[in-house]
């Protein structure tokens, strides 16, 4: 991914995070809020419709893995944790 197209992602990534409530915001560290912050194109014009499920939003692939990570890093439990691991594991094998 070219380091424009990151730039853009993470600004998705910055405003879908607005979104989380405080108790899950807060659980991503600063320094990563901070770090997306810095390095986002703050110019690329991204709206976050409420109104709609994630996939129904014009995000890419990348931004959407972004997440993943973030969610499965800091968001989700251990046991939801195994879970998503497994079906990661089940998705390497396609």
């Amino acid at each position: 991914m070219k380091m424009i197209e990151y730039n853009k992602r993470l600004k998705e990534v910055y405003e879908i995070l607005q979104y989380l409530p405080y108790e899950d915001y807060s659980r991503i560290p600063k320094e990563l809020i901070e770090s997306i912050k810095n390095e986002m194109d703050p110019n690329h014009v991204f709206e976050f419709d409420i109104t709609k499920a994630l996939d129904e939003q014009n995000i890419s692939v990348d931004t959407l893995s972004l997440l993943a990570y973030i969610n499965t890093e800091y968001l989700l439990n251990e046991q939801q944790k195994d879970f998503m691991k497994k079906i990661y594991q089940y998705n390497k094998s396609f």
